[in-house]
């Protein structure tokens, strides 16, 4: 999260809260964030209902550049560190433990374009390398585990630049797709004359296996999102409403057009989301209630 208002953001706590029969029983914090005076996030703790932190990451900076984060969780902490060259990342380096670690070089043509990338593990073995090839309205990147050719993704570009359409084809030279040694899917997107995306849809097999629209309000902000899932079998509805200053203040969710979740927004002065009251159906049909609250330090 950047600047919103006319203040620059430090810090933010989430506390989750929950309620039952009106009443308040727990308060945790479920979430904390700080940025640097530029706007970057430099530390974010996530935390389970119960307060429990489950993972800390934190990012450094150097010359505008994201050099290193750190990534810690119960029982283990990654470390990745970056290198750039001319402006472009050339060396990314994860350290898995004292002697573990995957190192992935990327390369570039002449144009400053990726064009591949190759992946080594502390042995020097060739562990994945992609190959990218293309131009503005057709890109191909294959994939590859061990030197076999895992998988191919072709992206197509309208002339604006939007992806209409990604094909995903994964060969599964492990035989780890039992069902078929070759499973193809197609994905087909549409947009308006604001080169936003109203329209998605994924076919696998030359099947609908899922489906979206989107509608936005004159000012460009997103009131309905409807999206089908064959493969879990349910529609879902998405529907927002805004207040003058394009800040969402309800949004209410339906699957197969019956209300399971409706949550309240509410913000500060500076233009900043302090609190979401949420009201949810549980499966015995009750209203389960809880709110996350955020409370900001400014520089």
């Amino acid at each position: 999260m950047k600047e919103t208002g006319s203040k620059k953001i430090k810090s933010i706590v989430q506390v989750l809260a929950q309620s039952q029969n009106g009443q308040e029983i727990d308060e945790v914090v479920f979430r904390r964030e700080e940025y640097d005076v530029d706007g970057r996030q430099v530390m974010v703790e996530q935390c389970d209902v119960d307060g429990q932190r489950i993972e800390k990451n934190e990012y450094f900076y150097k010359n505008g550049f994201l050099v290193r984060e750190i990534s810690t969780s119960e029982n283990k902490s990654v470390e990745i560190e970056y290198s750039y060259q001319n402006n472009l990342l050339v060396v990314q380096v994860e350290k898995l433990s004292a002697e573990d670690y995957l190192e992935t070089s990327y390369s570039y043509n002449a144009k400053e374009e990726l064009i591949g990338s190759v992946e080594k593990d502390g042995t020097g073995k060739v562990y994945s390398r992609e190959v990218i090839k293309g131009d503005a309205l057709k890109t191909t990147i294959d994939l590859y585990f061990e030197e076999e050719l895992y998988e191919t993704d072709i992206f197509h570009y309208d002339e604006r630049g939007n992806e209409i359409r990604q094909i995903n084809i994964k060969y599964a030279p492990d035989e780890e797709i039992l069902e078929a040694q070759e499973v193809k899917t197609e994905t087909f997107r549409e947009y308006d004359s604001q080169d936003r995306e109203i329209s998605l849809k994924v076919e696998r097999s030359e099947k609908i296996v899922y489906q979206s629209q989107t509608r936005f309000d004159s000012n460009g902000n997103l009131i309905l999102v409807e999206y089908m899932d064959a493969e879990d079998d349910f529609d879902t509805r998405i529907e927002r409403t805004y207040n003058l200053e394009s800040q969402v203040t309800q949004e209410k969710i339906f699957q197969n057009n019956e209300l399971m979740q409706t949550s309240i927004f509410s913000y500060n002065l500076n233009g900043d989301k302090v609190k979401i009251a949420i009201s949810q159906k549980t499966e015995s049909d009750a209203m389960f209630r809880y709110e996350y609250r955020y409370s900001y330090t400014y520089f």
